[in-house]
């Protein structure tokens, strides 16, 4: 037989998948997630050997019924793009001509909360339905780490808010807001009049913003949204989520759609390492700034811990390829959620850099934090 995931297994660009033995939903779901990502890499068909559907006397195992059900749904499909929510599970949006579907998931499991349309059904990875617990206008889906589908999304719904576009995705940090560039289409036939609601990440300054439109159908709308972060913010790899409604009118009533971006925070002047260590009770947190090109950069090192004034050691100028290191201390009992090191330019824009820390203490004796 053909190895698993064979690409040339199955003509046509096709996927060969490998059955034998899984019988439990999460070797089954580990299985029809590597068909979905083949899917979406543009496969068109897979291959399963009958000895891993049928039993010795020919009965149907569970992986028959999985089979089944994927072909149902991904038979003519393509998967046109994938949503951003709050709690980041995977998912897929499934093109068959006009529908919308989704497949979708998430490891650990959460409780998501979401608006696609008015007339959402959910099927697990059998195909058996599962009873939607409407919140109007929103559905309750539990996710978890066996795909479930989402079917007969609005399509126009589902087209407006793949539209939707927020650059840049990584911004500088500091001391001068960020200015992004919104766009999005109006996929429904009709006009939309309305406004644009902008949430900042939790912790950022500034408020609620609103921006309104009026886009007919078919037509795009741009416009700009200035954000200022925070600037204990974590950067980084650390994502931030920035939560968009839009709020509009159109023939069939008011309507408030929920689209979400995460941004990262960065910039390439210098790079910043920060380690952890422990003295008895103490904690030693030491971080290391290199500056990178040819100009030295005046900072100042800081340690921020919830409810307590900053402490600052000022850096000075710091030459290009001469590291600077700073070390704090503090108490075990000191640790608490939302500690924060990091480095600030003290001239020019006002760049800063953050580390942030665990929220609680580790058990082993160190180790780095970036």
């Amino acid at each position: 037989a053909p190895e698993a995931g064979d690409l040339a297994a199955a003509r046509g660009g096709g996927w060969w998948l490998d059955l034998r033995g899984a019988e439990g939903a999460g070797a089954l779901a580990e299985q029809a997630l590597s068909v979905l990502e083949a899917w979406r890499r543009g496969a068109r068909r897979f291959a399963v050997g009958l000895d891993s559907l049928l039993g010795p006397r020919g009965e149907p195992l569970p992986a028959l019924g999985m089979v089944h059900h994927l072909q149902r749904r991904l038979a003519g499909a393509v998967v046109e793009g994938s949503f951003a929510f709050p709690q980041e599970p995977h998912n897929r949006v499934l093109r068959r001509g006009e529908a919308r579907d989704m497949a979708l998931w998430r490891d650990p499991p959460a409780t998501l909360s979401l608006f696609l349309g008015d007339s959402v059904r959910i099927v697990d990875l059998f195909g058996a339905p599962i009873a939607p617990d409407y919140r109007p206008p929103y559905v309750l889906v539990e996710a978890d780490p066996v795909p479930k589908f989402l079917l007969g999304l609005d399509p126009e719904l589902v087209r407006t808010i793949l539209s939707f576009e927020a650059v840049p995705e990584r911004v500088v940090p500091s001391s001068r807001a960020a200015a992004l560039q919104v766009r999005f289409t109006n996929h429904f036939t009709d006009r939309i009049l309305g406004s644009l609601q902008i949430f900042p990440p939790d912790g950022w300054p500034g408020g609620m913003q609103e921006v309104p439109f009026d886009v007919r159908g078919g037509e795009a709308w741009e416009g700009e949204v200035v954000l200022e972060p925070s600037r204990f913010a974590p950067t980084g790899e650390t994502r931030h989520m920035v939560r968009y409604l839009l709020v509009f009118a159109r023939e069939g009533g008011e309507r408030g759609v929920e689209v979400y971006q995460f941004l990262r925070l960065g910039h390439d002047g210098w790079r910043l390492q920060a380690r952890w260590s422990r003295e008895g009770d103490r904690v030693r947190l030491r971080q290391t700034v290199t500056v990178d090109g040819d100009r030295p950069v005046k900072m100042t090192a800081y340690l921020r811990v919830p409810g307590r004034p900053p402490r600052t050691e000022p850096l000075g100028w710091v030459r290009p390829g001469a590291p600077e290191v700073v070390t704090f201390t503090l108490s075990g009992s000191e640790w608490v959620p939302g500690i924060v090191l990091g480095v600030r330019e003290t001239d020019g824009e006002g760049r800063f850099d953050n580390a942030a820390l665990p929220d609680l203490l580790p058990e082993v004796g160190g180790g780095e934090l970036r």
